[in-house]
């Protein structure tokens, strides 16, 4: 039986753009993979396709569907996919401690990922406009890049609570330093009509 927790790399073959689970959300007894839009459903905010496969990145022949596509949001780069049966869908993420109740972000946070291209690594969230989060790499902080093709849908928790605070959807790379960028997490949380998975 797979086993699924935030932080793992994942594909839809549709789209073969892989990325990352963020968190497991639940709705009544239902689970859910959170993601990017662009990662489960389509790049450039192409119409939604329900009930399209998403594997593991690791399943390299995709022979084990992980989840399949339910509810996407371009708007907010946001969506989710139900988890099958006879997968096992397990609250927080790889290699961090609990996960506290997801809060909105605010600057000066600082916050750490764990996204499939670059791994864990921590930043600073420099700017929040409406429901765009702007992550600054944390100076001193080991690592290469911020983040990298990959990461999306990853999810940055504040380090002081570990609560979880912003739905990671790509890097703007344009200026000499690389930023994260995302939206807050409760946001598409509740137009996702999901909650976090406790444990």
């Amino acid at each position: 039986m797979p086993r699924i927790r935030g932080g793992m790399g994942i594909i839809n073959p549709k789209t073969n753009r892989p990325g990352t689970i963020g968190l497991i959300a639940t709705q009544g007894a239902s689970r859910y993979l959170v993601s990017c839009y662009h990662v489960l459903c389509r790049l450039d905010r192409a119409a939604f396709q329900k009930g399209e496969e998403i594997y593991l990145a690791e399943d390299a022949i995709q022979a084990v569907p992980i989840a399949r596509t339910e509810q996407g949001l371009a708007d907010l780069d946001a969506a989710a996919a139900l988890v099958v049966d006879n997968v096992e869908a397990l609250a927080g993420i790889i290699g961090f401690p609990p996960l506290a109740e997801p809060v909105e972000p605010e600057e000066g946070m600082k916050v750490v990922k764990l996204g499939h291209a670059t791994g864990k690594t921590e930043g600073q969230i420099l700017r929040v406009e409406a429901d765009e989060v702007w992550i600054e790499p944390l100076t001193g902080a080991a690592g290469g890049p911020i983040s990298g093709g990959g990461d999306s849908g990853t999810v940055w928790v504040w380090k002081d609570s570990w609560a979880p605070v912003v739905l990671h959807t790509g890097t703007n790379d344009t200026g000499p330093i690389p930023y994260a960028r995302g939206v807050s997490l409760l946001r598409a949380l509740d137009s996702l009509g999901l909650t976090v998975l406790p444990g």
